[in-house]
């Protein structure tokens, strides 16, 4: 959760101190990815140990055509600019990768390459389907007379965009659709899938490779997933139905200026990233129009609820109960009109012997007018 570089909620650096943390926290970032096969092939051979060459080989291959996808996402950053720090924080990178700087390729793996899966594989589509779909559905069933051609769009927030596919299936049924991100890792891979992509499964990657637990076969360890799965706006166009935004989802949407943008906020597996709950609920109420829509589905396992065992100083977490946020969202003037709990999984490798599903909070809530 500390890619890049996060403050605690109440310290405000001035501008060129946040640049500085920002730099900082984007090299990191593209020394993972730039390091992750030196690493990747050390963690393989420490698993799968040299006696089994057969497997070795395999996962070595697979280690290389991730290399190969994570370098040339690299070089399109550089080339399409899209994040101004990008240069600055490459001349930082490349002192990290001469000092021989040790990074792990599970955060590459943990970030990136099962996020992948989940929203740019067609291995991901049921997975896609538990929370996303639910999520689609739910927003037809309250907007379908205000899709379609020559109707003002109806806007949607989607705070923790990953990867970038819920915000792009929205858009795609004829929503304008802004994405907030926060992560260095899901910002610079979803610019490369969204906008550099040419054709459907133009990359293999391996995202299985570094685990060797609860596996039944190791074809199952080995196995690629083709990337994307659509041409991510194809059924869009450019036509200013999508835009992403980066930053903390509290700082960007407290400002003034971001008060009733909306017409409706979509979060999915994203509440419980939060330090301060409470300031959540307050900055979905603040930014729906009167009348607005809350889609939510997702747990309660609050990120950040064990952080003081492995991070120093206090980090602040509040961790609510669902009944209480539920009370907590009424008294922001948010009012339910569905609610229903549904299974849904996060990540999961529908093949492995460890199945994990939650139990998430679907509701519909609807700002008092």
């Amino acid at each position: 959760m500390h890619e890049r570089g996060s403050l605690p909620p109440q310290a405000h650096p001035d501008q060129g101190e946040q640049n500085t943390l920002e730099v900082d926290a984007l090299s990191r970032i593209l020394h993972a990815f730039l390091s992750y096969s030196t690493d990747a092939y050390h963690d393989i051979a420490r698993a799968l140990l040299t006696h089994l060459p057969t497997k070795y080989k395999a996962a070595r291959q697979g280690a290389e055509a991730n290399e190969r996808f994570f370098r040339v996402l690299v070089r399109t950053a550089l080339e399409q600019a899209h994040l101004p720090l990008i240069p600055e924080a490459l001349q930082e990178t490349q002192q990290l990768l001469l000092a021989d700087v040790p990074v792990s390729p599970l955060d590459v793996d943990k970030y990136v390459l099962k996020n992948l899966v989940r929203d740019w594989s067609a291995d991901g589509a049921a997975e896609r389907e538990e929370s996303y779909g639910r999520i689609l559905v739910k927003l037809c069933d309250h907007y379908q007379d205000r899709l379609g051609d020559g109707l003002e769009l109806p806007t949607v927030l989607v705070p923790g965009a990953g990867l970038g596919r819920l915000c792009h299936d929205i858009a795609s049924l004829g929503f304008a659709c802004e994405g907030n991100e926060f992560s260095y890792y899901m910002l610079l891979t979803s610019d490369f899938i969204l906008n550099a992509c040419e054709r459907p499964e133009q990359w293999t990657v391996y995202p299985y490779i570094h685990s060797n637990c609860n596996h039944l076969t190791d074809a199952n360890q080995l196995r690629q997933a083709h990337i994307p799965d659509i041409l991510p706006g194809a059924s869009i166009g450019d036509n200013g139905r999508m835009r992403m935004s980066a930053g903390d989802f509290v700082e960007v949407y407290s400002a003034p200026g971001q008060a009733q943008r909306f017409d409706c906020v979509v979060t999915c597996f994203f509440l419980d990233t939060a330090h301060n709950i409470i300031q959540y609920l307050e900055i979905v109420a603040s930014v729906l129009k009167p009348g607005g829509l809350w889609v939510n589905l997702g747990p309660l396992l609050y990120h950040w609820a064990d952080a003081h065992t492995y991070l120093h100083g206090d980090e602040v977490s509040i961790e609510l109960c669902l009944e209480d946020v539920e009370r907590l969202a009424a008294s922001c003037g948010l009012a339910m009109l569905s609610k229903e709990l549904v299974p849904a999984c996060f990540n999961q490798d529908p093949r492995s012997m460890l199945q994990t599903h939650y139990k998430c909070a679907l509701w519909v809530l609807q700002k008092e007018t």
